[in-house]
């Protein structure tokens, strides 16, 4: 391991240690755990990912990975990608999520963007600062794109995106389970 590989598994290692205490985080782990899952202690962990693109990957075997070397152990981006990515597992958990259906990631997709902070208006202004922030329904604009956006990475679905995630919109993106609400 390079000093550079180190020195961003210990940065994720020490952001990951404070998202675990993070109310939303503690929500949506209290729920997997309700809905009858077992969560092991290394079920969210740091580790270097294959890809550029990502900042954490969820998988039904191996649990919800920080993409260490592409999150950069930046604690806001730590918080939300592991609060996306639980919302995944805890999709997994109570609904029996098909791994291989695009209408059951679409919808997971939906809320994971919806309920993890990834549209927050503040998020939104950093990500795209030369343009214009519209304050009516950019939250919902921004949970339509990143939606797609993830599912037309999954080879599984790609040019299926636009309408899988049209399929299910409206009751996934009105499905704020555990939470009762947009956090």
């Amino acid at each position: 391991m390079s000093s550079k590989e180190a020195e961003n598994h210990a940065k994720c290692e020490t952001s990951l240690k404070t998202s675990i205490t993070d109310q939303r985080v503690h929500t949506i782990l209290d729920a997997i755990s309700r809905s009858g899952c077992y969560i092991p202690p290394d079920f969210v962990k740091c580790a270097p990912c294959n890809t550029n693109a990502t900042a954490a990957v969820f998988s039904n075997q191996k649990g919800v990975t920080i993409c260490e070397n592409n999150i950069f152990g930046r604690r806001d981006l730590v918080d939300r990608a592991v609060a996306h990515e639980l919302i995944h597992a805890f999709d997994y958990c109570r609904a029996n999520m098909q791994m291989s259906n695009c209408a059951h990631l679409a919808c997971s997709e939906i809320r994971a963007a919806n309920l993890s902070g990834d549209c927050h208006y503040s998020v939104e202004i950093q990500r795209h600062p030369l343009n214009i922030f519209k304050l009516k329904n950019q939250h919902n604009e921004c949970v339509r794109r990143r939606a797609i956006l993830s599912l037309k990475s999954n080879p599984l679905c790609g040019e299926d995106a636009e309408q899988a995630v049209d399929s299910v919109w409206r009751s996934c993106v009105n499905d704020y389970s555990p939470f009762g609400y947009i956090p």
